[in-house]
């Protein structure tokens, strides 16, 4: 009776020792005690929504504190701190953040109008003007949703989603590229008149990723890349591609809802593939949700558009981006959902990733990188409150930053703003 009591106490222990050895071989990046809870609560939520793999970085008074990395980027390979994910929407800040570097630039005027044969935009391509309206779509109404196209009430829903018929409209090459899509949406009316009320519109982040391409005369990445990326060290962060063959060397695997049949793929249709690579065509996503990014790569630029810690009054000397909300909607502003607490932040979803990051008025935010996507109004729920959550645990905040050559990269926004 004993020597079985000892068996079964053995096995228990021999399980415990196991699971906890499972459990710390699915976190990579430093191990820093006081952020303990907050390691437990991301493999509590990763559990709960049974997605396989997750990046987390968090920052605090300019500092980044915290970068892990949780579950499997693919088969076989825990996720690091430095694997890049499919942002979605979190590309819109970044978009956000280039407009206001070509207007400090004085390049550009948010209140400058985009088409139209005096607007920014006047390629023949984009002339094909079917409602009058278009004509008086700013710079400032695209940053902030009011343009007047609304995929809500609209019969064709998001045109982003939408290249191949798009293609096909126009008797054109598919999937559409994305001037195509905009060609086609400028031979439509508008949903309601420019200015008058809010509509979340990934197609007007397009129009701003061209817009981009016009004013800075190169490429839309190649612009983001010497303005924002390669002063804050960034190397890595790119355009994401459709085709799973051209995935990233340093890009996590997209898993899709169980059970879910494949769909031909959107830039070849003799293909099938599961929904995140066959149901999307990200590279005409790029100004609206196309980029691909590690979890550090984003506080880097969440940092740099607060001007917080090493960035401070270099980034952006005149700190455009907190700018007033518009008439319309008192919590979009410039790329960010924003409330009267001053925090700000925005979640992106595509299939098979979510993602989100927030800055508090307080300093400290975060930035939350899945490759996967429940999809449901529950799950991005939780999402937003799983933070908040875990940072009410944290007892003593540790003070050393992780961000490295801080010195280097002061130097490097010093030789970019002369």
């Amino acid at each position: 009776m004993k020597h079985h009591r000892f068996t079964r106490l053995t096995i228990f222990v021999f399980l415990i020792v196991i699971s906890v050895f499972q459990l710390s071989k699915a976190q990579t990046g430093p191990n820093i005690s006081e952020f303990t809870p907050v390691d437990a609560d991301i493999v509590a939520f990763l559990k709960r929504w049974k997605i396989q793999g997750a990046s987390v970085a968090i920052v605090k008074d300019g500092k980044l504190l915290y970068a892990r990395g949780f579950g499997e980027a693919y088969a076989g390979m825990p996720t690091s701190p430095d694997h890049l994910f499919r942002i979605a929407s979190l590309s819109k800040p970044v978009t956000s953040l280039a407009i206001f570097k070509l207007v400090e630039q004085g390049k550009l005027h948010l209140d400058d109008h985009v088409f139209g044969l005096k607007g920014i935009l006047n390629d023949p391509i984009f002339l094909n003007i079917h409602d009058s309206s278009l004509e008086e779509i700013t710079i400032r109404h695209l940053l902030d949703h009011t343009a007047g196209w609304d995929r809500g009430v609209n019969l064709e829903g998001d045109l982003m989603f939408a290249p191949i018929s798009i293609a096909l409209a126009l008797d054109q090459p598919f999937p559409a590229s994305s001037r195509n899509v905009i060609a086609y949406a400028l031979s439509k009316d508008l949903d309601f008149i420019p200015g008058t009320r809010f509509a979340y519109s990934n197609l007007g982040y397009n129009v701003l990723g061209r817009v981009i391409e016009k004013v800075s005369r190169q490429g839309y990445q190649q612009f983001v890349d010497s303005c924002i990326l390669s002063p804050l060290m960034i190397s890595e962060m790119t355009l994401g591609k459709s085709n799973p063959a051209d995935r990233h060397p340093l890009e996590v695997k997209y898993f899709d809802l169980p059970n879910r049949d494949a769909v031909n793929a959107a830039f070849d249709l003799t293909k099938k593939e599961k929904i995140p690579y066959g149901g999307v065509y990200l590279e005409a996503m790029d100004a609206h949700g196309g980029w691909i990014a590690s979890a550090i790569d984003m506080a880097k630029i969440m940092l740099a558009s607060a001007g917080q810690g090493v960035y401070q009054d270099r980034f952006l000397s005149g700190r455009n981006l907190t700018q007033q909300p518009s008439i319309s909607n008192q919590n979009y502003v410039n790329g960010w959902c924003v409330n009267a607490s001053g925090n700000r932040w925005h979640t992106g979803s595509l299939p098979g990733a979510s993602s989100m990051m927030a800055y508090l008025a307080d300093g400290t935010g975060w930035v939350l990188l899945f490759n996967g996507n429940p999809g449901t109004t529950a799950y991005f729920h939780q999402l937003d409150r799983v933070m908040w959550k875990a940072l009410a645990k944290i007892e003593i905040w540790p003070t050393r930053d992780l961000i490295p050559a801080k010195d280097l990269v002061v130097e490097a926004l010093e030789e970019v703003s002369q």
